[in-house]
């Protein structure tokens, strides 16, 4: 059994931290970094300030994507043990709620770790051929979107410029779209 459980509430430019110490049953310390590089290396560094030992620590949070990718990366080089849960499963295990921001919502996780401490599963990352494959795969599904929006689009300035005569936007739709 761990000592600490870590929740972490991602958005796109910063991490909400709670740490739950297990020993004294409450949350030990709260802050906020940015979700980058280096604002990961301060997660670590404060955490070590603290006195608590990386060994010691379990880290959960949501799966939010490509926005937890760099923190993922992080754990996995210094050997952290972490899990994604699915964010469905943390608000059912809650029941009833009331109030939401990132900071309750990482002490909401963190409890949550520690709570259900026993079924954690430690988490992965993909290997480097999926992770490429996987990107790929969303770029594509990206570009498909936007040719779509670009052929829909040229069906209404088609019917537009039959009436004023001015094909300026029908011509760079077409050679955008080829």
């Amino acid at each position: 059994m761990k000592k600490f459980y870590v929740g972490i509430d991602i958005s796109k430019s910063k991490l909400d931290v709670a740490v739950y110490d297990a020993e004294k049953k409450k949350i030990a310390n709260k802050f906020v970094i940015k979700n980058e590089a280096d604002g990961i290396q301060s997660l670590f560094s404060t955490l070590k300030k603290e006195k608590i030992n990386l060994e010691d620590c379990w880290f959960c949070f949501e799966h939010t994507g490509h926005y937890g990718f760099s923190l993922c990366y992080e754990l996995e080089q210094i050997c952290c043990v972490y899990s994604i849960i699915p964010a469905l499963q943390i608000k059912l295990s809650l029941g009833m709620t009331r109030g939401k921001n990132d900071q309750v919502d990482a002490e909401r996780i963190a409890m949550f770790a520690y709570t259900f401490r026993d079924k954690l599963q430690p988490s992965k990352m993909s290997s480097d051929c999926f992770q490429k494959i996987k990107q790929l795969l969303t770029y594509r599904n990206q570009m498909v979107r936007i040719s779509t929006q670009l052929q829909n689009s040229l069906k209404s300035h088609q019917a537009v410029c039959q009436l004023t005569h001015f094909d300026y936007v029908v011509d760079e739709i077409k050679k955008t779209n080829n």
